[in-house]
């Protein structure tokens, strides 16, 4: 992904030090599809989710992905995702380089005459010329550059289970991955679910909120953060149909003349969705019903509070959290309220030594995940650069 954009950008030619200064600017994300239900994928804020795929990018691919450089922006983005875990990620580098400690890897693999022929068949289903012979060259010759490249080449990991689907339709591959998922059991491996248990009964709650008054028509709405894992799993409850709203002013936007139930993501403000709720009592039709219900986690809304009071009574705040995560950021806002000095950081390398010049206090604090072994790791980092 990208790729695609350094080639949108650079076309034909690639021209190293430019490259280097522009690759900073490249950002992906993703939302929610509402009309399929799957995330799409953005590229500064442009959909390019059918760009992507097409062939035109697919050939300039793998040249590109073997300058070093672009290796390293794509691992680093690709990590920033999975920070709050709840992340299914492919690519050719996922196991061995990006996610070298994921709880569970499966190299899938094909033919390369039977990855073609797919490639082609969606290609033709959306509309597009195609070329089944281009096609299968373009495959193998990915395959080469991929394998071949000195910076993450494609290979499986050691401890990746290999599935080759050449001949399996979906259904099969769901079996198969059931199958396995029996043998770890019947063998007395044990399998973890580290599902977290508030996300989990929301999750029953929306399904049963979806379920029910069938005939009555009523629209599920989820605030939450677009494309968040989360919040892609509550979507899912609903086959799709959820709205989501990330902000209180998205909230006009519905049709206040059918019914509607209100959930939200855990780790999302309490006092917009408060703010949110109000909003609905407020200017729902009366032939139409509301209902809301408070699935915000309290270990995060009964944090802010002692948050604010202790960014407050420090000079300056490092709050640790990575840059994707909405319960960091959430927090972090709550510390820039009360001291604009307050800075995010995921790593002791992001911290400006000039920043520790006249300041009598430091604070750092962090998201409800950020691991207390990199809180100290930071606060040893700045007792040394204090010293320093």
């Amino acid at each position: 992904m990208v790729d695609f954009q350094i080639y949108r950008i650079f076309g034909e030619q690639i021209r190293s030090e430019r490259l280097k200064k522009e690759i900073k600017d490249i950002h992906i994300s993703f939302r929610l599809n509402k009309e399929t239900g799957r995330p799409d994928t953005y590229l500064n804020g442009v959909n390019v989710e059918n760009k992507i795929r097409s062939m035109e990018v697919s050939s300039k691919v793998s040249p590109i992905s073997t300058l070093d450089f672009v290796r390293e922006a794509m691992v680093a983005q690709q990590q920033a995702m999975g920070n709050e875990k709840g992340i299914v990620m492919d690519g050719r580098d996922i196991g061995t380089t990006v996610f070298p400690d994921a709880e569970l890897k499966i190299f899938v693999t094909a033919t390369p005459e039977i990855r073609a022929q797919r490639r082609y068949d969606e290609l033709k289903a959306k509309g597009q010329e195609a070329s089944f012979d281009e096609i299968l060259e373009n495959v193998k010759q990915r395959d080469y550059i991929d394998q071949n490249r000195e910076v993450s080449p494609l290979r499986k990991a050691e401890d990746a289970l290999l599935l080759d689907n050449t001949d399996l339709s979906i259904e099969e591959q769901k079996k198969w991955l059931f199958e396995h998922y029996m043998i770890a059991r019947e063998n007395n491996i044990e399998i973890i679910d580290a599902t977290c248990p508030v996300v989990l009964r929301l999750q029953k709650r929306i399904r049963q909120g979806y379920l029910a008054d069938s005939d009555e028509e009523k629209q599920i709405v989820i605030y939450g953060k677009s494309g968040h894992a989360e919040v892609l799993g509550l979507v899912g409850q609903t086959d799709g149909k959820a709205i989501v709203i990330e902000k209180a002013e998205e909230a006009k936007k519905l049709d206040l003349n059918k019914s509607i139930r209100l959930f939200s993501q855990t780790t999302k403000s309490l006092d917009e969705f408060q703010e949110i709720v109000e909003y609905f009592k407020q200017h729902i039709s009366p032939e139409a019903t509301f209902e809301y219900y408070d699935t915000i986690c309290r270990q995060v809304a009964n944090r802010m509070p002692k948050l604010r009071e202790f960014a407050a009574t420090h000079d300056l705040i490092f709050f640790v959290s990575g840059k994707k995560s909405s319960n960091g950021k959430m927090l972090f806002e709550e510390c820039l309220k009360v001291n604009a000095n307050s800075h995010l950081i995921d790593n002791e390398k992001e911290i400006d030594p000039s920043l520790l010049q006249n300041v009598k206090s430091i604070g750092v604090c962090g998201a409800t995940s950020t691991p207390k072994w990199l809180m100290e790791k930071i606060y040893n980092h700045i007792r040394t650069l204090i010293k320093e």
